[in-house]
């Protein structure tokens, strides 16, 4: 799932007899935005073996029969079936960690607006910055700082597409004292600074 300003790159290694096929629905609505940030979907980019093939093919089979008109609000039915299941599915994944990486990763998330430091997380673990970074890659695939830069910086799009506030004011809001620092990390992410990231986007529309 893939917000305004979001790139990607897709590498397949298939094998030619065993070919992808790339299906994708372009959505522009701020009401799809609504429903992914209440099914907690918003900073999810990727959910492996979804198994929602066939609600995407739904709507192709759609498309090719039926005008827009007739088959709009089947298209959002079908959105919100898709990402109902998503949901499901990362819940259910979510239970299955164990409850020291559930317990990192919910503070991670309820404190995306504040500074990050490992050390007070090994203060209330007891458990060594080491032990709990190669647990945490373990069972979420990445390391606590670079979830915690992924999100931080997810948010930071957001902030500059769908707000007013400067470079300054997003900075500060995302934990970090000084913007300098800030953009720094936002165009090693990126490949852009925030100002040319806004005025790219807002060129767009």
């Amino acid at each position: 799932m893939l917000r305004s300003g979001c790139d990607h790159e897709v590498i397949s290694e298939a094998e030619p007899d065993e070919p992808w096929t790339y299906i994708w629905y372009n959505i522009h609505s701020h009401w799809a935005l609504n429903v992914l940030e209440a099914y907690r979907l918003l900073t999810t980019v990727v959910v492996p073996d979804a198994s929602v093939e066939h609600l995407f093919r739904q709507g192709i089979e759609w498309a090719e029969s039926k005008t827009l008109e007739e088959m709009q609000g089947d298209l959002q039915l079908l959105f919100m079936q898709i990402v109902i299941r998503l949901s499901d599915i990362q819940r259910k994944r979510g239970e299955l960690l164990s409850s020291l990486v559930q317990q990192i990763k919910l503070r991670l998330d309820n404190q995306l607006l504040q500074p990050f430091h490992t050390e007070q997380l090994v203060k209330e673990t007891g458990i060594s910055a080491k032990q709990l970074n190669r647990m945490f890659k373990k069972e979420m695939g990445t390391t606590i700082y670079n979830y915690v830069l992924t999100k931080k910086m997810e948010s930071a799009k957001l902030m500059l597409i769908d707000t007013p506030l400067t470079v300054n004011e997003i900075s500060e809001q995302l934990g970090y004292s000084d913007a300098h620092y800030f953009s720094n990390l936002f165009n090693k992410k990126t490949g852009m600074r925030p100002t040319a990231f806004r005025s790219h986007f807002a060129e767009q529309d």
